[in-house]
């Protein structure tokens, strides 16, 4: 089964940053982590299409950023609005809790 990192799309991902940002240093700094392949066991080094490179060192800041975008604003503007109660996330990398003050908020965001 693919995990995040292995899913990140390149297209989206430069101008999602760039939209929250406007570093051209951070910006070539992504697109050169992006781009950093792998060693082929008897071949070259190959440019991935997407996600990122395993165990890299860009792969945390890059889970953080679109994550962000794609979590964070979704339930602040989706999941927030329609709980009964308080919400609460923790998120670090691609990893994230919820807490909901009232259960029937947290089974209802499970079944939808």
């Amino acid at each position: 089964m693919p995990g995040f990192f292995d899913q990140l799309d390149h297209t989206r991902l430069v101008p999602m940053r760039r939209e929250r940002r406007d570093d051209r240093a951070g910006l070539r700094l992504l697109r050169t982590g992006l781009k950093a392949g792998m060693l082929e066991t008897a071949g070259p080094v190959v440019p991935p299409e997407t996600g990122s490179p395993p165990g890299g060192s860009i792969s945390p800041v890059l889970a953080n950023g679109s994550l962000h975008d794609a979590r964070e604003v979704w339930c602040a503007r989706v999941v927030t609005a329609h709980c009964r109660g308080e919400a609460r996330r923790c998120r670090y990398a691609d990893d994230w809790v919820c807490a909901w003050r009232y259960q029937d908020d947290a089974e209802r965001l499970y079944r939808v």
